[in-house]
């Protein structure tokens, strides 16, 4: 990950892996992870579209890196109105938490789209526990971005059902 260069992706600038002491040492980024932006107040659907917009264009030079996320959450992503998106995490938290994927690229879309989902409408569809709260379910399954929260453009809702690979329920 830290030969991975785009000004969207927190940069890694020394490693050492020896066994004694080993250490990272990567960029402070600034800005409000996408969970407390979230829970302060939503975005307009315009923000957030573009910021999970970079967030997209910054994985696909990770993936063609062959550096896929795996791993992306609330917490990886930061917003900065002075400095815009960046995406902390990508290499280090797959490699700490054993993270893996049968298709890395189907992982971080789907991750991404459970981003656009809350920046939409303030509710976490995924399953693993955040701050934020749960998106709700009928008989399991999520409802959609406009089911959930009116004002959704119906471009965004399709392209986070698409993503999520979400039906109405019911």
């Amino acid at each position: 990950a830290a030969r991975i260069s785009d000004p969207r992706l927190a940069t890694i600038y020394d490693t050492d892996y020896s066994v004694e002491s080993p250490y990272i040492v990567s960029e402070w980024t600034p800005g409000t992870h996408l969970e407390d932006l979230v829970l302060s107040g939503l975005p307009s659907p315009a923000l957030a579209a573009a910021m999970i917009a970079d967030a997209a264009d910054a994985l696909a030079i990770a993936h063609q890196a062959g550096r896929p996320h795996l791993c992306l959450s609330p917490r990886s992503l930061r917003w900065d109105t002075g400095s815009g998106l960046k995406i902390t995490g990508l290499g280090i938290d797959a490699a700490l938490s054993g993270a893996s994927a049968a298709d890395p690229a189907a992982a971080d879309t789907i991750a991404l789209g459970w981003m656009l989902y809350a920046l939409l409408t303030g509710y976490w569809p995924g399953d693993e526990p955040t701050a934020l709260r749960a998106a709700p379910r009928h008989k399991g399954r999520v409802y959609t971005p406009r089911q959930v929260k009116a004002g959704v453009p119906g471009v965004l809702d399709v392209i986070t059902c698409h993503a999520l690979q979400l039906e109405p329920p019911g």
